[in-house]
């Protein structure tokens, strides 16, 4: 059984025993799930924001939600999707606002 955040936090500061190197095991998947995300991400940067600040590139990367949309198959296809919509809005801003200033207008009425 995996433990929960709770349980972990009180193996590490020694408030519950630990199961032999349960914690350890814990730690390495931690760190190749963080490998392989960061390995993700660096992909979709570079695919999508090649000329983007670092900075900017994990702030588009955060405000998605990766660690939500991670999950399967379909999922990360929609999750590269709406990457790829943000990625545009700063990579092709012209060419966004154009395209939002030729829809026609719309009434807005309350359903």
């Amino acid at each position: 059984p995996n433990p929960s955040v709770y349980e972990r936090t009180m193996m590490r500061s020694g408030k519950l025993p630990e199961p032999s190197g349960l914690l350890d095991q814990l730690a390495e998947i931690e760190t190749a799930e963080q490998e392989v995300q960061a390995e993700r991400v660096g992909l979709l940067t570079k695919s999508f924001l090649p000329n983007v600040s670092p900075v900017v590139a994990v702030a588009v990367w955060l405000a998605l939600g990766f660690e939500r949309n991670n999950r399967s198959g379909a999922e990360r296809g929609t999750y590269v999707e709406r990457f790829a919509e943000m990625a545009a809005l700063l990579t092709h801003p012209r060419e966004v606002v154009e395209m939002v200033a030729q829809q026609k207008w719309r009434a807005l009425t309350e359903a």
